[in-house]
């Protein structure tokens, strides 16, 4: 630390000391950079969801395109599961967004919920009726989780209603690091 003596005149004229320390050098704030953030998607989808027990949350069977332009520290998860893996070396805490715009024919409740390492968070679910005329349920969801190395993130689907396979016409996540 440096220490300056400043002499300053009063606005009465009087002579006035003030002491000025300078504190530690370092960087201070939020972190600077770029921050661990990825994002999957798809569009246009027409694969089925098989769904085999009304109630039942089932990974997706289809698996998202990863936004190469904005990706640090995630890869896009494969093998039927739409989600997000994160590479990054230290444990931090993101904010998460995903949503589904489903199809299954007329008059069923669709839900979806987030599953960390395959296992689905309750506190995530959302439902949708999806009417007549085959329209579209609009799902979305969001929460804080915090992910190490190695953590995988996931959207799972459900037919509340019934065994009426679903088809994901399109599907987001995005997964933001909270500085």
């Amino acid at each position: 630390m440096s220490l300056a003596t400043v002499n300053i005149e009063a606005m009465d004229g009087r002579p006035s000391v003030v002491e000025v320390r300078q504190g530690p050098v370092g960087p201070t704030g939020p972190p600077t950079g770029n921050l661990p953030r990825g994002q999957i998607s798809i569009q246009g989808n027409t694969t089925a969801t098989d769904i085999i027990t009304a109630g039942a949350f089932v990974a997706a069977g289809i698996t998202g395109t990863l936004d190469t332009l904005t990706d640090i520290d995630f890869t896009s998860l494969t093998a039927g599961k739409f989600g997000l893996k994160y590479n990054g070396t230290e444990t931090k805490t993101f904010w998460v967004f995903g949503s589904y715009d489903c199809s299954d024919g007329n008059n069923q409740t669709l839900a979806i919920r987030m599953a960390k390492n395959g296992t689905a968070i309750p506190e995530t679910e959302c439902r949708a009726f999806t009417s007549s005329g085959g329209a579209e349920a609009k799902l979305v969801s969001t929460w804080m989780l915090e992910l190490a190395t190695g953590d995988e993130v996931s959207l799972l689907v459900a037919n509340i209603s019934s065994t009426a396979d679903v088809i994901i016409r399109r599907g987001r996540l995005v997964i933001n690091c909270i500085p």
